[in-house]
């Protein structure tokens, strides 16, 4: 958790579908940790092939040509309020980055 330190394992079955938002997606760091095996009900499991997929919607003023200041719940983590976007390039104040 942000400000803050506790930790959550969490096993999904195969073919499962984890949404994130909130203070889930925001507050909290999240990962897919890298090892071959885990320990579930104190049984050692191979891990199998895992895909992760990320999507999210970018916001756009296509009129002015920037990406509009965020208005999320969440200003002060957001990875794009007052930061600029780091996928469509660019600054703190929307504007593309040469």
């Amino acid at each position: 958790h942000h400000g803050g330190h506790s930790e959550r394992h969490i096993v999904l079955p195969r073919r499962s579908l984890l949404v994130m938002r909130g203070a889930s997606r925001y507050a909290y760091t999240h990962a897919i940790a890298s090892r071959k095996t885990d320990v579930v009900d104190g049984v050692t499991q191979p891990r199998g092939e895992r895909v992760s997929l990320t999507l999210r919607a970018i916001r756009w003023d296509a009129e002015n040509n920037i990406v509009p200041p965020c208005q999320c719940a969440w200003p002060e983590l957001c990875d794009s309020a007052g930061n600029g976007h780091p996928i469509l390039g660019t600054d703190a104040d929307g504007q593309l980055r040469e």
